[in-house]
């Protein structure tokens, strides 16, 4: 396989020809995907919680239960794909933070965000998402992170209980804000919350909603749509995206995998999206690429 090529002004120098062929490969209901190989995640990542690439990592984190560590991983397309083993680089990076229940990650050009926001019982009050200096993480002197603390105003039952609709995995950004989709036990709907990326406690601002008719696990941002990955109740596993702003136009596609449950979703241009599922009894931890014919007429290298 030829040498990854991260180019960081992809999307800025594309000509019409590849802006065309990237829509195509972007738009759900047209494109049929198809799998690379499994590839193995590195030993230490048993339960890879979303995933977030800055142009030339790819960036996950453990969920709940595990320490608080932040992992970036290299050399995805030239790893081996023999069934146990792998040549994907890791680079460990603990952090003095707390990992209640880490669900998510996402970033921006100078700041990586993690969500503390796993909810599952819906009883949390200490919702959260941290905000870390990329600066730091590359110099491994990360020693505190602003916190964004929030709560959701409509949420007003704080029992136990498994059908509920204040659990969330997945969110990106965009401007000055932060973007949490929500993973409706209930309805199996999604909300979608604002907050702002500034440290402090804020309550999170409902700005619209749609109906995926799955549980939401991670998203992404990519040109004006949100791509979103989930699965429902049978264990199928499904791959969405709907418009940015008006929150319509939502599409999906069912993913035919047998290879655990989908937690991460990025976008690598020239490539495609990559997906990451967790450890199940029968597979380790790993990672999917998603190609496209279309994504021939791009230039890959």
């Amino acid at each position: 396989m030829k040498k990854l090529i991260f180019s960081l002004v992809f999307l800025s120098i594309l000509s019409l020809e590849g802006q065309n062929n990237l829509q195509n490969f972007l738009n759900i209901s047209k494109t049929k995907y198809s799998f690379d190989n499994f590839i193995p995640m590195p030993k230490g990542i048993p339960e890879t919680s979303g995933l977030y690439f800055d142009g030339t990592t790819v960036w996950t984190v453990n969920d709940g239960g595990n320490p608080a560590e932040l992992f970036g991983l290299s050399n995805i397309y030239d790893s081996t794909l023999a069934p146990d083993e792998t040549n994907i680089i890791k680079t460990q990076f603990p952090l003095p933070l707390k990992n209640n229940d880490w669900e998510a990650i996402t970033g921006d050009d100078n700041f990586i965000y993690i969500g503390d926001f796993g909810n599952n019982p819906g009883t949390r009050k200490n919702l959260c998402i941290y905000k870390i200096p990329k600066t730091k993480i590359q110099n491994n002197r990360v020693e505190s992170a602003d916190t964004i603390q929030f709560q959701y105003p409509e949420q007003s039952n704080f029992e136990s209980r498994f059908f509920h609709n204040f659990d969330c995995e997945s969110m990106f950004v965009k401007g000055d804000s932060i973007y949490l989709l929500t993973k409706n036990w209930q309805n199996r709907h999604s909300e979608i919350y604002r907050l702002p990326k500034k440290k402090g406690i804020y309550p999170a601002q409902l700005i619209g909603r749609f109906n995926p008719n799955f549980l939401i696990t991670d998203a992404c941002l990519v040109m004006n749509k949100v791509y979103v990955t989930g699965y429902n109740f049978k264990g199928k596993q499904f791959i969405g995206s709907l418009n940015f702003g008006s929150w319509e136009g939502f599409k999906k596609q069912k993913i035919k995998m047998k290879h655990g449950q989908i937690e991460g979703i990025c976008f690598v241009p020239n490539k495609g999206f990559i997906l990451s599922t967790e450890q199940r009894k029968t597979r380790c931890a790993g990672i999917f690429i998603i190609k496209s014919k279309e994504l021939k007429g791009q230039n890959n290298e």
